[in-house]
């Protein structure tokens, strides 16, 4: 089996981007991001300090993300790709299927906001209900595409298969893809995360 020293690893990880760097860092001690570097990349990603950049990497949902409107998506202008963020955690039993699609329903107050404010400043219209909540969508047929992870309490496993099944679990959270179709934002599911 071939091994590699910590300082090879070490030159592979300083040429890597700040997502593949806060992933090392968060898998072993002896790859920290130092204060330093901190500092480049706070000004680098033009975010104000450092709890706001690593909510940036970790995906969280801000309103003092710099979002831009794109044809057809949402665009991170900080991490020049399309937008894309974790939505809060939501009761599994509060989602709904239809013949071809089914809806997960979010209704955080923070979560709204963001939304709301994106689609008034971008000047795109979202969908509305008797209730105040926003939906996301996951379309039948690729339903086995989106890979998911239960998170148990002694255990954190990764698996790929039919997310029907999903009765089962407490809590669920999606990390969902902003999508413009027909001046609508539309959020769209890539990954599931289950909570037992």
């Amino acid at each position: 089996m071939l091994q590699l020293c910590t300082d090879v690893i070490n030159i592979i990880i300083s040429f890597s981007g700040l997502k593949m760097r806060y992933k090392w860092s968060m898998t072993n001690t002896a790859f920290l991001i130092g204060e330093k570097e901190w500092g480049r990349y706070v000004r680098h990603y033009g975010v104000f300090n450092l709890d706001l950049l690593q909510r940036l990497i970790g995906r969280d949902y801000d309103e003092q993300w710099n979002i831009i409107r794109k044809p057809c998506h949402l665009w991170s202008g900080h991490l020049h790709e399309p937008l894309g963020v974790w939505s809060p955690w939501t009761m599994v039993h509060h989602c709904e299927i239809y013949p071809n699609c089914m809806k997960i329903p979010f209704r955080e107050y923070r979560f709204l906001d963001f939304v709301e404010s994106i689609s008034t400043r971008l000047n795109v219209s979202i969908k509305k209900g008797t209730k105040r909540q926003i939906e996301a969508l996951i379309f039948l047929k690729k339903r086995k595409r989106i890979p998911f992870v239960v998170i148990n309490k002694q255990t954190r496993y990764r698996k790929l298969r039919d997310i029907m099944k999903y009765e089962r679990f407490g809590m669920l959270r999606a990390f969902v893809v902003f999508h413009v179709y027909q001046n609508r934002l539309r959020l769209y599911v890539k990954r599931l995360q289950f909570s037992t």
